[in-house]
Parts: structure tokens; C-alpha cells; sequence
């Protein structure tokens, strides 16, 4: 959704799928969202809320077989697969990313193409050195898009062209058992994922050692938890 945005020149919104209805409803009204794509499970929310919806047009749905929802991957089919001719500038709305509303409702910060372009590029520079991208680096993308936080440096991988995993929900379990299964280079966490790694009872149990860098933020990093990371993981993260 984020390339189909920045190459079509449409404002891509974001959600939180566990935010109460209500905040759905203010984010996608004051959005004045048009389209909605959502996953299977969470078209009863968006059902819920329907009735107030002030802009929404479209419904889509990501997964196919969805009553009332029309399927993303079929709808491609009917348009041809040339680029859009659309003229974009950096100052062109991208994203809407919204906070997560503490003292109110949510609100939106706005960012254009060339703010998340220069995100992007902020990232690379970060672990240019660190990281030598070539055809074997792939990426485990295991935080919500929904923050931006996390989904630059998704959109980093992508567009580096590294092969890229995508967990649904995090599971301390599986995100090790997917780092062996597909030789996982590289992932961004924040760090109470560590915790919960390192916590788990099935830690030791997986090889880790395709690991070449872990980005962590968003949240301060206990230094006891980071050196026991670097002592049974080992020297591969990055602030």
C-alpha cells in the first residue's frame, strides 16, 4: 500500500486495529479516508461503524471472500499494469500518521513524500556501515505499520530490494523459528521484544546466528538486557 500511495499520489492512513471504535471512526472521518482496505477479522469493526462514516466510498479487503468487501488482489486485475502518469512533488501529501491520542482523540501528523523519503534515507545512513545490503539480505518484519516508527524501516528493506518477512502478530516463538527457517539477516524491535525473546522457554532452542543487525528504538534499552542480548545473540544491534 505504501509504494501503490507514493506512486499513485493518494494519502495512505494507517490504523491501529486495536483502538476502540470510536477512535477508528474519529481517524477515518477526520482523515476524510475515501477507501478502506482492511485484513479478514477486522471487517467487523469497520461494519460497526459504518453507519457514521462521513467519506468512505470503497471497501476493500486484502483477503478474498469477504462479504461486503470488495478483494484487493481481483480488483488489480481490471486495470492495466502501466505506471500512472501522476505528477508528484516532495511536497505532496504521502501519510497520515496518527498519534496514539493519550490526551484525547487521535491526531494526525502529516507527512509528505519527501519527509518520508528523508526518513528513509535517515535509516539507511544509520546502518549503511553496519550492514552490507547485497541479494542475501533478508529482513523480518515483525512491528506494526501502523507506526512509522517501524514501517520505515520495513520500507528500507523493500526498497533496497532485500527479501522480507512479515509476521502478523509477534510470537516470541515463531519470530525465531522464522529467522532459522529463512536465514533472517536483519530485523528492527523495540526493546521489550528482546525481553521477550530472551525470556522465552524456547530460546536456545532455534539458530540465530544468520543474525547481521538488530535496530532497536523507540524505547530506552536496559543495559543489562542489552548485554545479555549481545552475550547470547551477539554483537549485532544498533541503536
Amino acid at each position: 500500500m505504501f509504494w501503490a500511495a507514493g506512486k499513485a499520489g493518494f494519502v495512505l492512513t494507517p490504523i491501529n486495529g486495536r483502538l476502540k471504535p470510536r477512535e477508528i471512526l474519529h481517524i477515518v472521518n477526520d482523515s476524510e479516508a475515501r477507501a478502506l482496505v482492511v485484513a479478514r477479522g477486522y471487517e467487523a469493526v469497520i461494519d460497526e461503524i459504518r453507519p457514521g462514516l462521513l467519506h468512505a466510498r470503497h471497501y476493500y479487503s486484502v483477503d478474498p471472500g469477504v462479504e461486503g468487501y470488495s478483494y484487493l488482489g481481483g480488483s488489480a486485475e481490471k486495470y492495466p499494469a502501466d505506471a500512472p502518469e501522476v505528477s508528484l512533488t516532495e511536497d505532496d501529501l504521502l501519510w497520515f500518521q496518527y498519534t496514539s491520542g493519550t490526551t484525547g482523540l487521535p491526531k494526525a501528523a502529516m507527512l509528505t513524500q519527501g519527509i518520508a523519503g528523508a526518513i528513509v534515507d535517515i535509516c539507511y545512513s544509520a546502518i549503511k556501515d553496519k550492514v552490507h545490503f547485497d541479494q542475501n539480505t533478508k529482513a523480518l518484519q515483525l512491528l506494526p505499520s501502523y507506526s512509522f516508527s517501524g514501517a520505515a524501516y520495513d520500507i528500507l528493506y523493500q526498497w533496497i530490494g532485500a527479501k522480507t518477512v512479515i509476521m502478523e502478530s509477534f510470537d516470541a516463538s515463531k519470530m525465531m523459528a522464522l529467522i532459522e527457517e529463512h536465514k533472517i539477516t536483519d530485523c528492527h524491535i523495540v526493546p521489550v521484544i528482546l525481553n521477550f525473546l530472551l525470556e522465552s522457554p524456547d530460546f536456545g532452542k532455534y539458530d540465530l546466528s544468520s543474525l547481521v543487525c538488530i535496530t532497536y528504538g523507540a524505547a530506552p534499552m536496559p543495559p543489562p538486557l542489552l548485554r545479555e542480548g549481545i552475550e547470547k545473540i551477539g554483537p549485532v544491534f544498533m541503536q
